[in-house]
């Protein structure tokens, strides 16, 4: 069996008759789901690479596809950096990759969290320790558009964001520091689409983000 898989909403995997296979494709990643005996093997395949997890599932349940916010906080390189000006503010977006995440999800298991089985890191995330901050983040490298970006087959959502020099003084940013979670991505227009956030730049190098509508403050170091 062979299908194409969306990146706008979670998808139930269909798992193969015993000595089967199912190829699922999501942008360029390709899924292999094979039954043999009392297990199941997952083999995922990016271009290059090859992953492998062995399976041994219940019969209560369900695997799911879904994708989702990186879990450490972000570091968002920008190509062309952002200069502002004492009292500037730029309006834009930029296309955060989202990772594919295998889930088992129990049968009658209501109001209980889905376990992840597997997560699928994109190549473009690159994980590596923030000495300034001292903690882990994830880096990756997008462009800054000024208008929502058309639609792609790729695995990303968008962030809309202002960004606001507060300071006495002019700012030039090469790096955003951000940090998302799955429960405030949402679909619309063809694409997936995070809570819009303000970005506050401070004279002392540092970055406060304001997620909109969700009454929350989050300190970022510059």
């Amino acid at each position: 069996m062979h299908a194409d898989l969306t990146h706008l909403q979670t998808v139930p995997l269909p798992l193969p008759p015993r000595g089967a296979s199912t190829r699922l494709r999501l942008d360029g990643l390709e899924l292999v789901l094979e039954q043999q005996r009392a297990s199941l093997s997952l083999l995922c395949l990016d271009g290059a690479e090859a992953r492998t997890w062995t399976l041994g599932l219940g019969d209560d349940g369900q695997l799911l596809l879904q994708c989702r916010a990186p879990r450490f906080p972000l570091a968002v390189t920008l190509p062309n950096p952002l200069t502002l000006m004492p009292g500037g503010r730029v309006r834009g977006f930029v296309q955060m990759p989202l990772v594919p995440t295998i889930l088992w999800r129990r049968s009658g298991a209501a109001g209980q969290p889905d376990q992840v089985v597997a997560e699928l890191l994109p190549r473009i995330l690159a994980a590596e320790w923030d000495e300034q901050r001292q903690l882990c983040v994830q880096r990756f490298t997008s462009a800054f558009y000024h208008r929502m970006p058309p639609p792609a087959a790729s695995v990303l959502a968008v962030l809309p964001l202002t960004v606001v020099n507060r300071s006495p003084h002019m700012q030039s940013l090469a790096t955003l520091p951000l940090a998302v979670t799955d429960d405030e991505l949402s679909s619309a227009r063809g694409h997936v689409v995070a809570a819009p956030r303000r970005l506050l730049l401070n004279g002392g190098g540092g970055v406060t983000a304001t997620v909109r509508g969700q009454w929350r403050r989050a300190p970022c170091a510059g």
